[in-house]
């Protein structure tokens, strides 16, 4: 395999990975619906430890899907705008054993 094939099979399980941890963290909550509340518990008091926010649980399933996408999307865009080719990524990563 060359080493472009290398870097595109290794961009592509990159890509992969990140879209699989999304379904996950949008997937999850709405498949245990039937064991959660109509609210979950989201922000607790720090001195008696008692919940004091929640929400819905398409909200709470939504909000840390849309930050981990966020998060990989501004991670894509800093790797590509310094260019992968150039030696953006080290090395080591697009090692395949």
């Amino acid at each position: 395999m060359t080493d472009r094939g290398r870097r595109s099979t290794t961009a592509w399980g990159t890509v992969g990975w990140c879209v699989g941890a999304l379904v996950l963290l949008a997937a999850l909550p709405p498949a245990a619906s039937s064991r959660l509340p109509g609210r979950l518990a989201t922000h607790w008091n720090a001195g008696s430890g008692r919940p004091d926010g929640s929400m819905p649980l398409w909200a709470a399933a939504l909000f840390p899907a849309l930050v981990w996408a966020v998060l990989t999307a501004v991670v894509a865009l800093m790797l590509r705008r310094a260019g992968t080719g150039s030696g953006a990524i080290p090395g080591w990563a697009l090692e395949v054993p």
